[in-house]
């Protein structure tokens, strides 16, 4: 969060700095410009008469109005960009630097542009201890861990979100996702062996008939349903270990 503030902490300094150079510039040529007029329109002396024709005074006015006009364009170039920063980083996790849970909701009816969209609910299993047994360090390292290894198997227009916690949500535009999600614990194998915790997921079809809060409910069930026998599998998957 600090990074975050101090990015923009600076982009906001830049942007003054810009708009202050170019105001300041115009506001004296226009100035200059009003001045001139004046010494011009009392014709005062020789120099005056000279500037009438020349059309000095209007040159500098132009000038300025126009360098005020480009800073106040600036200005507003600068502040889209910064509320772009700043909607982005309202839409992001700032440890996996995956989509958040607001994004997920705003992002949701893009879903039903694929052909066979599925909502995969993804629970990290014992993942208290791997924060009480290694640290919290470790424990963001998991997560950060894991959130490259579902981008790894996504493609670009599937999303993959942190919700909160351990828990994560992707989408897949894909008939049978248990072929990725086993090829996701594949590719977890060496820190689900180091850090000894699991992966459950559980995912549901999307249908335009059902909400998301529904959509998510459901694929949040079959997660839990399957947590029974994924323990009993890692169980025996760590026994057979010990035994050789």
């Amino acid at each position: 969060m600090l990074g975050v503030l101090m990015a923009l902490s600076m982009a906001v300094e830049l942007w003054l700095r810009a708009y202050r150079k170019l105001a300041v510039l115009g506001w004296v040529l226009f100035c200059i410009g009003s001045a001139v007029d004046i010494i011009d329109s009392i014709h005062t002396s020789p120099w005056a008469k000279k500037l009438d024709q020349m059309d000095l005074d209007e040159a500098l006015l132009t000038a300025g109005v126009l360098l005020i006009c480009l800073a106040f364009m600036d200005m507003v170039r600068q502040k889209r960009t910064l509320i772009d920063v700043l909607k982005h980083a309202s839409r992001t996790d700032e440890l996996t630097r995956l989509a958040n849970r607001r994004a997920f909701f705003e992002d949701f009816p893009d879903v039903y542009s694929m052909q066979n969209p599925k909502l995969v609910f993804l629970d990290l299993d014992n993942f208290k201890q791997v924060n009480d047994n290694y640290g919290h360090e470790a424990g963001d390292y998991v997560l950060v861990r894991v959130s490259k290894a579902v981008c790894s198997l996504l493609s670009d227009e599937e999303k993959a979100y942190r919700l909160g916690g351990d828990e994560f949500v992707f989408i897949l535009d894909d008939p049978n996702p248990e072929l990725r999600i086993n090829q996701l614990e594949n590719t977890l194998k060496p820190e689900l062996s180091r850090y000894q915790f699991g992966l459950t997921a559980g995912y549901t079809s999307v249908t335009r008939n059902q909400t998301v809060d529904e959509l998510l409910h459901q694929a949040d069930q079959k997660m839990y349903s399957a947590k029974p026998s994924k323990l009993r599998q890692r169980e025996s998957s760590n026994k057979k270990h010990q035994e050789i």
